[in-house]
């Protein structure tokens, strides 16, 4: 990264003919009005098109569901959490805030909202309480600020 944004000082003219751009500032927050709340269902008003809802809908539900008890099971049983039945204890409210996590996401106009395998290196470091979790969090909140340098990485 470092010697590609040294190459667009130089010769920044080729340097963005092959994707190599210099980061527009350091700081920079946009505003999320233009997409936030944005829902248009008109296109599901006729029949061929709800099908496709449907499809699509069915899609995100079961990849969403599949990465989110994936990913619960697996940093459980790497926490020694899951009974002796290898069942998850309160399953279902943790489900139950990714499916509102999601949804409000999804309203907002983002990715969707998931829960995310990398605590399981919080748990491999002796985190059990959560606040790895709302370290990273944290962490990510944070990075938001700093989207141009990410972009131009």
């Amino acid at each position: 990264t470092l010697l590609a944004w040294g190459y667009a000082l130089i010769n920044p003219e080729a340097a963005s003919s092959i994707g190599i751009y210099l980061p527009k500032g350091i700081f920079k927050f946009e505003s999320i009005a233009p997409i936030a709340g944005q829902l248009d269902f008109s296109h599901i008003a006729n029949l061929e098109n709800i099908g496709k809802f449907i499809v699509i809908v069915c899609t995100f539900l079961f990849v969403d569901f599949f990465d989110t008890v994936g990913t619960l099971v697996g940093v459980a049983s790497r926490a020694n959490m899951l009974d002796e039945d290898g069942n998850l204890p309160n399953a279902g409210r943790a489900l139950l805030v990714d499916a509102i996590a999601t949804t409000f996401g999804a309203v907002m106009g983002v990715s969707t909202v998931t829960t995310y395998v990398e605590s399981s290196t919080g748990v491999a470091a002796g985190g059990r309480t959560g606040y790895t979790a709302i370290t990273t969090g944290k962490l990510f909140l944070l990075s938001m600020f700093f989207s141009p340098i990410f972009i131009a990485i």
